[in-house]
């Protein structure tokens, strides 16, 4: 939470993130009744937020973002890599990159259109888009790379859903559920593991792609659960306090599993691991400013894999099933300054 405004004894605004990490967004809370809710519902992320004297008035910075798709090659030993190279063909609007079978998924909001999209072979298409999303989430590609499943926000609500590869056959697998993250399949193909919010935070629960109600996994705070190599047991982040949350690790049945732990930083929630090797990709650095390392789950032994220039700034990525390259998206951001008149109380009635 930052920037509160106070604009009268009962109503205060405020800049705050959600759990997921994505925002700052603009907030309203009923100081007497401590009850809050979000006021921008679009893609506009406030950075900063202040009023005149008498609060006729609010200054506002929003932040105005863009993204392409980069790769760097990470394979083999030696020194931190330096560079990485952008994927031809994609718009400046492409976003959560995940490696399938033979193609890359990914966001995109080229011509207005939110939605999921493929890479294949230096060649973007998509898979399913709609103008009336005002946010997809990151998809999930199933184990054997014929499914994707991603949410879709419309006006407040969140909806599930999966499509084929190919773009067919899509369905709606829950349109009430209060999901927050990102998703993973589980390792049978056959239901989903995200975190949905209960007693006002996120936490894993199975969902299923039938009729059958989720299936609650971890009992505490917890959200972006991603699979290890075998499904044996998945990864998730806590709880943030200060700056910095916990990666920790669960058996498919909600025990805890026994892996060296990680504290992350803002903007690190995100983590993949390298399918032929077990390797866990994390990032690390300063909050406006990471790079890739890379943790044996085994050993908890570290190791850094890139040294990219100071103004890359990485907003999400996926590491390939042989863990010798890393798809990223590099993130650059601008800002512009809006002036917002409050209403008169005479013009409410």
């Amino acid at each position: 939470m930052t920037y509160p405004v106070l604009l009268d004894a009962r109503t205060l605004l405020y800049l705050a993130t959600d759990a997921d990490g994505s925002g700052p967004w603009l907030y309203v809370l009923d100081v007497a009744l401590k009850r809050s809710r979000r006021v921008s519902v679009g893609l506009e992320r406030y950075t900063s937020l202040a009023a005149n004297a008498d609060r006729t008035r609010l200054l506002a910075t929003v932040a105005d973002s863009r993204s392409d798709l980069w790769r760097v090659t990470v394979g083999g030993a030696g020194a931190p890599r330096g560079a990485a190279e952008r994927l031809p063909s994609i718009s400046q609007s492409a976003s959560a990159p995940r490696f399938g079978p033979g193609y890359i998924a990914y966001v995109s909001s080229e011509g207005g259109r939110r939605g999921i999209w493929k890479y294949v072979n230096g060649t973007a298409t998509e898979v399913w888009g709609d103008p009336s999303a005002d946010r997809v989430g990151a998809p999930s590609i199933s184990p054997d790379g014929r499914r994707i499943a991603f949410t879709v926000e419309r006006l407040g609500a969140t909806q599930l859903y999966t499509v084929d590869s190919d773009g067919k056959n899509v369905k709606t697998v829950s349109g009430s559920l209060a999901l927050r993250g990102d998703l993973a399949w589980a390792p049978d193909s056959q239901a989903l593991v995200g975190a949905i919010m209960s007693n006002g935070e996120p936490r894993v629960a199975r969902i299923f792609l039938d009729a059958t109600p989720p299936q609650s996994i971890v009992s505490d705070y917890s959200v972006d659960p991603v699979w290890s190599p075998g499904g044996s047991y998945f990864v998730y982040t806590g709880a943030q306090v200060a700056t910095t949350f916990p990666l920790r690790a669960s058996a498919p049945d909600g025990r805890p599993y026994n892996m060296p732990g990680l504290i992350l930083t803002i903007g690190a929630r995100r983590v993949a691991f390298a399918r032929s090797s077990g390797a866990l990709v994390f990032l690390r650095g300063a909050i406006d400013r990471k790079d890739f390392w890379q943790l044996n789950p085994q050993t908890g032994t570290e190791r850094q894999l890139t040294e990219l220039p100071a103004s890359f700034v990485i907003g999400d990525f996926d590491v390939s099933p042989d863990g010798a390259e890393i798809i990223l998206a590099r993130v650059q951001e601008s800002s512009s300054v809006v002036l917002i008149e409050r209403a008169k109380e005479s013009d409410t009635h």
